[in-house]
């Protein structure tokens, strides 16, 4: 896909793109057609960057640039199979009716009518027979068209963590420790029951924990992209609803303490 893992997205950018990309008939059978090729391209991209055995001992850092990639065509992939699906579940009956109007008695009139509307189509944007020079230009719109997850100096390709701002914004919280370092905050970030009650119901801490949730959240999608991210927050959601609901949260919930005792 490029020549240099990391500097994929650059390189798209630089390559020419052509009007064929993505380009779709007025008719759902070519609609289906171009969305299968898609699907192909894009699978045959996926395996060649997780199935080279070259990338199975890669640097952290060109692992991660490399996952990227994948995750990116993993979306594209991922759209064009909905729409897809969406084609032959044919909610208002017009691939049945495509089909239905290619057979029968005029069965051969019909085809000739859809082939000279195919023809001047593909004439009129002038579509060029599939090739490697499309499967190039599709996987180069589909890179070039992802938003690029970019990491701080701090950071280090995804190496360390860069919560300074965090730290600053959680040291000017009401009831904490002013003289909490920075190392120190790391280790307790992710203890939020240790802090005191009446600096968690204040509004500036409510913003301070959806920064840190947004941080991590964004932090992960970065270095991990290929991590089911959504359902494991989707699970982790549920979970906590479950344990709510029957007052385990002793320390929110008054009648929590006598129900675990009891």
């Amino acid at each position: 896909l490029a020549a240099s893992r990391r500097g994929a997205a650059r390189l798209a950018k630089a390559a020419l793109k052509s009007g064929r990309t993505c380009a779709m008939s007025g008719t759902l059978l070519e609609q289906a057609r171009n969305l299968h090729e898609d699907l192909e391209i894009l699978e045959k991209a996926m395996y060649r960057e997780l199935g080279d055995p070259a990338t199975a001992h890669l640097k952290r850092v060109d692992e991660v640039a490399r996952d990227q990639v994948v995750a990116t065509l993993l979306d594209a992939h991922t759209q064009r199979a909905k729409r897809l699906a969406a084609v032959y579940e044919d909610g208002d009956g017009a691939r049945r009716e495509e089909i239905q109007a290619m057979s029968g008695s005029t069965v051969f009139s019909a085809f000739y009518d859809q082939l000279k509307l195919l023809r001047d189509y593909h004439r009129k944007h002038n579509i060029a027979p599939p090739s490697e020079v499309y499967e190039r230009e599709l996987l180069v719109d589909v890179l070039e068209g992802a938003n690029e997850q970019t990491f701080t100096g701090e950071e280090a390709e995804g190496r360390y963590l860069d919560m300074h701002a965090l730290h600053e914004a959680y040291i000017n919280l009401k009831g904490v420790d002013k003289e909490t370092d920075y190392a120190s905050y790391l280790k307790a970030a992710a203890q939020l029951a240790n802090v005191p009650k009446p600096t968690a119901l204040t509004s500036g801490y409510v913003r301070y924990v959806k920064s840190l949730r947004d941080y991590w959240e964004g932090f992960l999608t970065r270095t991990q992209p290929l991590l089911p991210l959504a359902d494991i927050l989707t699970k982790a959601t549920a979970a906590f609803d479950e344990r709510w609901a029957k007052g385990e949260f002793t320390r929110w919930q008054g009648g929590g303490a006598e129900k675990e005792n009891g």
